[in-house]
């Protein structure tokens, strides 16, 4: 009994020492696994702490390496607790990785955002993906992560930032009806870091869709800004231009041009401000500021040029007006037309007649402004007459009369041509041309008188007396010409000497001998045959 209670109280030991061992050991299992857990815990700790103090290369570390111990350690402590460590301290990497420019950083967090399924972590990382885009100016990567980041898990700063940025990077790449609406809410937020800013891109896309009212408001805002105090003012003062507020505009720009130093837009404001007064007509007041933009300016566009150049030709600036018009001749359209034509003006002023020529004809080859073709057309023509150019001259009037039958040149080119002609004694022409015309002035009927009496003393050699006489009479129906009158009445006494009509032969013969006492020597250039002599013996026979 005895041995048999010793071996009871013996096994009873054995377990006690069993239980006891077993307590230790799970005791030293739970002992040695706290100081692992809490000293991993506040690793993750530490690290999100680093990286809402903006330490962003240290919080990288620190997470880092939580998310190696916690791999390290899996197998003890794989429980739903550590997933949610794993997917926190994993966000904070890849916005600490994102925030301190760590090398792979964006294509880590576009892969995490591809495979997260945490719908706010994955936003979240879009959000700080995006903002690194935008910082390195790559406003068109940016703009997806923009987008998939929404608003629902942003706060209201970043709510007001993302906007904004996003309206930057839309603007940027052109894509103005989405950048608008986001401009339109930052521009109305004072105390935002982007209220300038707002107010800036939103004038100019309400400028640019010509809502002059709400772009003035938001310009108006910040034209003191000292980012803006040097641009903006020009804006306000264009739309001041296009709403026709043209006091305003000279008020301002007289306020911004007499500020010292070089400008953001001082020539532009110049050139706004000459343009402005040449509207009102006021050359003079806008010469100085057009010529200011002029000497400023490496290349000038032609509309500018041809204002200048006009400026100069009202105030009667001949020589500046035309060093002004005549690069404006290569300008193939309606403007190049006007430039020319008022070039060749510029040259008759000064009496060049050749350099008139040349700008002539290059605006009759132009056909933008048919009156100013026609005009210049006669004008070039002209020219040639009175240069001596006889073959040109004639071409160009044959032309222009074809070209314009109903102009209102045409007498005066009917009369030019037939002096022409019979400078060249091609009477019968001139004299077709002259009698196509429905009226005749003084110089066409004095040219009509000679070219008469030419083709009459043609047509007397050709034996034709009775045309000839018929055309004498013509001659004499407004005898400008007394020279000419003599010599057409010689001739009628002689055809009617031949024609046996002796009355009127003696007649006419007398009237010769009349007008031509004194201006013999004139009437023998003319016509060798028509003396005194003759006359006297045709009256005799």
């Amino acid at each position: 009994m005895y041995k048999h209670h010793s071996h009871q109280k013996k096994s009873l030991f054995l377990k006690i020492f069993f239980l006891l061992s077993l307590s230790f050991f799970i005791g030293q299992n739970t002992f040695a696994q706290q100081p692992i857990s809490y000293r991993i815990q506040e690793l993750k700790t530490h690290g999100i702490e680093q990286f809402k103090q903006g330490h962003y290369n240290l919080a990288v570390a620190t997470l880092d390496q939580f998310l190696k111990e916690y791999d390290k350690n899996l197998n003890a402590l794989i429980n739903e607790e550590a997933n949610v460590d794993i997917q926190e301290a994993t966000y904070y990497w890849h916005l600490s990785s994102l925030k301190a420019n760590a090398k792979n950083a964006i294509e880590n967090a576009q892969s995490y955002i591809n495979n997260s399924r945490n719908i706010v972590y994955q936003q979240r990382v879009a959000f700080a993906l995006a903002q690194s885009f935008f910082k390195k100016n790559d406003l068109q990567g940016a703009i997806p992560y923009y987008e998939m980041a929404g608003i629902d898990n942003l706060s209201n700063e970043e709510i007001a930032d993302a906007k904004f940025e996003l309206a930057y990077c839309y603007f940027n790449n052109q894509q103005f009806n989405k950048s608008q609406p986001l401009f339109a809410v930052i521009k109305e937020l004072p105390s935002h870091k982007y209220y300038v800013a707002g107010n800036y891109y939103y004038g100019l896309l309400a400028y640019n869709n010509q809502d002059y009212v709400n772009a003035l408001k938001s310009f108006k805002r910040i034209d003191e800004q000292e980012t803006y105090k040097e641009i903006v003012p020009y804006y306000i003062a264009e739309i001041y231009y296009f709403t026709g507020d043209f006091d305003k505009l000279f008020k301002l720009s007289k306020s911004y041009l007499r500020k010292k130093g070089d400008l953001y837009y001082r020539k532009e404001m110049n050139l706004l401000t000459a343009q402005a007064l040449f509207e009102q007509k006021k050359y003079k007041e806008a010469l100085p500021y057009f010529e200011y933009y002029y000497e400023n300016s490496d290349k000038i566009r032609k509309e500018v040029l041809y204002e200048l150049a006009f400026s100069y030709y009202r105030l009667e600036d001949w020589n500046q007006a035309i060093e002004k018009f005549k690069p404006l001749s290569n300008a193939q359209d309606s403007l190049g037309q006007t430039s020319m034509y008022l070039l060749g003006d510029c040259y008759l002023k000064i009496n060049d007649k050749s350099g008139a020529r040349n700008a002539f004809g290059i605006c009759s080859d132009m056909n933008f402004n048919p009156s100013q073709q026609e005009a210049a057309y006669f004008l070039n023509a002209k020219l040639s007459y009175e240069l001596g150019d006889e073959s040109i001259a004639t071409q160009r009037l044959n032309s222009f009369l074809t070209k314009f039958p109903d102009s209102k040149f045409q007498k005066e080119a009917q009369t030019l041509l037939s002096s022409l002609l019979s400078r060249t004694s091609n009477y019968a022409e001139a004299f077709a041309v002259l009698n196509k015309m429905s009226q005749k002035d003084g110089e066409a009927w004095r040219i009509y008188q000679q070219v008469a009496v030419g083709r009459a003393l043609q047509l007397i050699q050709d034996n034709d007396l009775s045309e000839a006489n018929n055309t004498l009479n013509l001659s004499l129906q407004q005898p400008f010409n007394p020279e000419f009158e003599a010599i057409a009445y010689f001739w009628k006494g002689d055809i009617a000497y031949l024609e046996k009509h002796y009355e009127q032969s003696i007649q006419y013969s007398q009237d010769f001998i009349a007008k031509a006492k004194g201006r013999e020597a004139s009437i023998h250039k003319i016509s060798r045959e028509a003396t005194l002599q003759n006359a006297y013996m045709n009256v005799g026979y």
